[in-house]
């Protein structure tokens, strides 16, 4: 897998607004396709997933992955709030770079950057930029969304994260060519010679996640891409991602995406969705 820096991504913007926000609004667990960038202007939020809980304020920026469940909510003290944010989509900007790859520096959750004015100016010419017809308004928007996260990544702090064992490697690649085929943690422990309670241990310890939950997700992921890509049916792309049960996929990917799969294909907006580790 490789490691790719903020100057080799061509950030791709989806949405790009103000959201003005009443006191103790909420907005219920759900996941996202894309990426999101939040930049708090004013207010005071709770940002929540599973496995961590985060207080957020003004000048802070909440960096929101693709698959992650999560809920946010705005302090019921507070006045009325205002949140500017962006979706996108982060691609390799050269052909030869296509394929899985993970940044370098690791992104924070959440972000302090010291220079709030620069940073909240930034964010509002991407949403004019964004919102207005110039003819060159993709160039434009990807332009400054690099801007932003060179600024966000010199805050962030290198990681063992962005790394992973090549043993991982293999279970990873391993999985993403057999997702076709029965998976379990069984058949990586005797693929790879080791106990299934090393397997265990090797997922928790290195993405935080267990083998028959990253199977799932890789096989979620790469519905959604045939279904966007292809316009496969639910009941031919439960098949290509190796459900045998359309049913049970269905079930699967809406506890994973937050939607049901036949939201897929009416949505061609979306985003396309890159392998999550």
């Amino acid at each position: 897998m490789r490691v790719l820096s903020i100057r080799e991504i061509c950030p791709v913007v989806r949405i790009a607004n103000y959201i003005k926000v009443t006191p103790g609004a909420t907005w219920p667990n759900r996941r996202i396709p894309d990426l999101e960038l939040i930049l708090v202007v004013s207010g005071e939020y709770e940002y929540v997933t599973e496995a961590h809980r985060h207080l957020l304020n003004k000048g802070d920026v909440l960096f929101i992955e693709s698959g992650i469940l999560h809920s946010k909510s705005m302090l019921s003290h507070c006045q009325q709030g205002l949140l500017s944010a962006i979706h996108l989509e982060l691609l390799p900007n050269s052909s030869w770079l296509a394929g899985d790859y993970r940044l370098t520096p690791h992104p924070e959750i959440v972000t302090r950057v010291e220079d709030f004015d620069y940073l909240r100016g930034r964010f509002r010419r991407l949403a004019e930029v964004y919102q207005g017809y110039s003819p060159h308004r993709e160039e434009l928007t990807s332009a400054i969304a690099r801007e932003i996260l060179a600024t966000l990544a010199s805050h962030w702090h290198p990681s063992a994260r962005t790394q992973v064992t090549p043993r991982m490697q293999a279970m990873i690649d391993y999985i993403r060519v057999n997702l076709t085929h029965p998976i379990s943690r069984l058949d990586l422990a005797q693929t790879f010679n080791v106990s299934p309670a090393y397997v265990n241990l090797l997922f928790q310890r290195e993405l935080g996640t267990t083998p028959t939950a990253m199977i799932h997700r890789e096989r979620v992921v790469a519905a959604y891409n045939l279904m966007f890509e292809h316009g496969l049916s639910v009941k031919e792309t439960a098949k290509a991602v190796g459900f045998r049960d359309q049913f049970y996929f269905s079930r699967v990917f809406k506890r994973i995406m937050g939607y049901a799969p036949s939201a897929v294909a009416s949505n061609n907006h979306m985003a396309r969705l890159f392998p999550i580790d």
